[in-house]
């Protein structure tokens, strides 16, 4: 399992190490891995060892597009427990991946990306057992998981360069029109 981004309170990285701990109970082969810096990761760093997680996740700070890339490319899952996001560019990098995503539908850009059920879930009313659940389900069901996947990575092509730059001109050319 992998997230990355700020370690900030409004990332929710508590509530993702509080979900994993609870995942590693059942699941030992399975691993966290977080990327990212910033104000939380001593809280982190505590949690994590107060609860003998040192095995278990790894903080890995700060790294380079091509790290994170690479870490990307060997993961399973992506979770976000974001309190709040505005569009999530990184769920579409773990989703370029071919890695299902599951977040809080707190995490408003994330309701943009995700088709629950689809390319990953959304997890209403940041329940935390319903995450658990739907996180267990893809890690003891590896034909899903890549399923969802598949769908991840189709799922995409709506945010391509071009794609983009023809919403972009479609929009404009409607406002001249109404100038005119």
């Amino acid at each position: 399992i992998i997230s990355v981004g700020r370690l900030s309170t409004e990332k929710g990285y508590i509530d993702l190490l509080k979900i994993f701990k609870q995942l590693a109970k059942r699941h030992k082969d399975w691993h966290l891995d977080i990327i990212g810096d910033g104000p939380e990761r001593d809280k982190l760093e505590e949690y994590i060892k107060t609860r003998q997680l040192e095995d278990k996740v790894t903080l890995h700070g700060f790294r380079s597009k091509d790290y994170i890339d690479k870490m990307l490319h060997q993961a399973s899952l992506y979770v976000m427990t974001s309190l709040t996001e505005s569009f999530g560019i990184v769920l579409l990098e773990a989703m370029s991946h071919g890695i299902p995503c599951v977040a809080f539908s707190s995490a408003e850009g994330a309701r943009e990306i995700i088709s629950s059920g689809k390319n990953g879930y959304l997890i209403k009313n940041r329940n935390a057992s319903a995450m658990i659940k739907k996180i267990e389900d893809l890690m003891k069901k590896e034909d899903v998981r890549k399923q969802m996947g598949k769908e991840a990575r189709k799922s995409i092509k709506q945010y391509t360069k071009e794609v983009v730059q023809e919403d972009w001109y479609n929009l404009l050319e409607k406002k001249v029109k109404r100038w005119k």
